[in-house]
């Protein structure tokens, strides 16, 4: 569901930032923020506040040496592939399930929509999300990433975030299915198809396991 923050409104981005204070709430904004580039959030949650030159948990420098971050400079790091930027945050941080979730969460709360825009992303069908998790769960077996004796679906959350298998963290993809499947219900949330559908990918994945496929295959 990637924003094209380039082409956004000074408005919709302030909604969008907006959105995403109210739906993750501060302390988990406030990481987000921390782990990007050491800012917070003001008292009021409507300005982001930066301390140049200095470590805010550190050495606290100047004295009232502060400036307000750019909201449209942070929603477009959130959107890009920095947040999982290896030589920032470490050759693993990809497999960090609560980062991963994180930027996640963050990024779906801030999305807007903008029904002008079909998606131009096509629609996986269910059989093709399911092969595509079987190459890239062999990928990670050959990568040793995951080792060719995990016995079932959810034991592959030890050693990655198994739900982006199938890109399903990939906003154009994920965004594209939540189109097809009817857009989000009036809470935000995945459609029920969406979710129906997610259930069938993991519970093949499941059985192919299970069956000892993975351990022919890799």
């Amino acid at each position: 569901m990637k924003n094209n923050v380039a082409s956004m409104s000074n408005a919709n981005v302030g909604k969008a930032f907006d959105a995403i204070v109210k739906k993750i709430g501060r302390d988990d904004l406030g990481e987000v923020l921390l782990n990007w580039n050491d800012s917070e959030l003001n008292e009021d949650g409507n300005k982001i506040i930066g301390y140049p030159g200095r470590d805010r948990h550190y050495s606290r420098g100047k004295e009232g040496g502060k400036v307000t971050i750019s909201k449209r400079e942070f929603l477009d790091w959130l959107h890009s592939e920095k947040p999982f930027d290896e030589k920032v945050y470490g050759a693993e941080i990809r497999n960090n399930t609560e980062w991963s979730s994180l930027i996640q969460r963050t990024r779906e709360a801030g999305f807007i929509k903008s029904p002008h825009r079909p998606s131009t992303t096509t629609t996986p069908t269910l059989v093709e999300s399911i092969e595509r998790m079987k190459q890239e769960i062999v990928k990670d077996i050959k990568a040793g990433r995951v080792p060719a004796d995990c016995p079932s679906f959810s034991a592959l959350h030890d050693y990655v975030d198994a739900n982006c298998y199938g890109g399903f963290c990939e906003d154009n993809k994920l965004q594209a299915l939540i189109e097809h499947f009817g857009g989000r219900d009036e809470d935000e949330g995945m459609p029920d198809a969406l979710m129906d559908y997610l259930n069938d990918a993991q519970n093949a994945i499941d059985r192919w396991i299970k069956e000892g496929s993975i351990k022919q295959i890799a």
